[in-house]
């Protein structure tokens, strides 16, 4: 189990790394076109091969790397951020609060969160901010349910009841005894959900809701080497297996850090 949380962490900070590096280094090369490498294979001059406009595909598919994980990171966050505040609050306060609060949850989480989230990107347009607005939209309810969850067990524990009985501020209990122990699922929860948000923006790209053209997107990616699968499979194969393997290790990384933070301390 260390050696895989040890080799998926290496090859995620490999890949951020990497992109980060082209963003800042080479931020022409995924847009220079050159016409006398069109559906050129990998070769020796370039890795992964070039694509329907003579770009390479490698510098491409790591500013899409890039851009995944920055979407990830900040829908996760603020989906984090807005679902727990929510939680808390309907926990603690209970009764009508409650009720009106988890009864817009429940309406939310009918809906698919993914067609919901095409829903939303369609009416507010393509482009990387609507994106994330969309995500974030959908991403909360799973923050709020497990935050108020965890809130309705910790208030009813002795120090909590303590302190409402010594008169400190409601703030400063939710502060101090409140959200420390709130947070450990949390975290689970957030460490799991960016490869949720991973797919669900290489998704919107792929339908050409996400991010756009000349900026590259795995999805786009994959849905523009769709048409040339036969003569530069290539062009679907690179991206796809960044994707998969990328998820796959951001899943084992969160399922590692469950079971570590599950274990009782000795």
């Amino acid at each position: 189990m260390k050696s895989t949380v040890v080799v998926c962490a290496g090859f995620i900070i490999g890949l951020a790394a990497a992109a980060a590096a082209v963003g800042a280094l080479a931020p022409l090369d995924i847009t220079t076109i050159d016409l006398q490498r069109i559906l050129y294979a990998p070769g020796h001059d370039a890795l992964l091969g070039y694509d329907e406009l003579g770009r390479a595909v490698l510098p491409r598919l790591l500013v899409a790397l890039a851009t995944s994980l920055q979407v990830a990171i900040v829908v996760v966050g603020c989906s984090a951020l807005l679902g727990t505040l929510i939680g808390i609050v309907s926990g603690w306060y209970g009764g009508a609060t409650d009720y009106l609060l988890m009864r817009i949850v429940d309406v939310c989480m009918a809906f698919p969160g993914l067609l919901l989230a095409i829903v939303l990107a369609g009416l507010l347009g393509a482009g990387l901010g609507n994106v994330v607005i969309a995500l974030v939209t959908v991403g909360w309810l799973g923050f709020t349910r497990l935050a108020r969850a965890q809130t309705l067990s910790v208030r009813q524990r002795d120090h909590v009841q303590a302190a409402r009985v010594l008169g400190t501020p409601v703030t400063a209990i939710l502060w101090r005894h409140v959200l420390p122990l709130v947070l450990t699922p949390l975290w689970v929860e957030a460490s799991l959900a960016v490869a949720g948000v991973v797919i669900a923006e290489a998704s919107l790209s792929f339908l050409g809701l996400g991010i756009q053209a000349p900026a590259p997107s795995l999805g786009s990616m994959i849905r523009d080497g769709t048409r040339y699968m036969l003569v530069a499979p290539h062009l679907v194969l690179a991206p796809g297996i960044t994707l998969f393997v990328l998820v796959l290790a951001i899943n084992l990384l969160g399922d590692a850090w469950r079971d570590r933070l599950g274990k009782p301390r000795a």
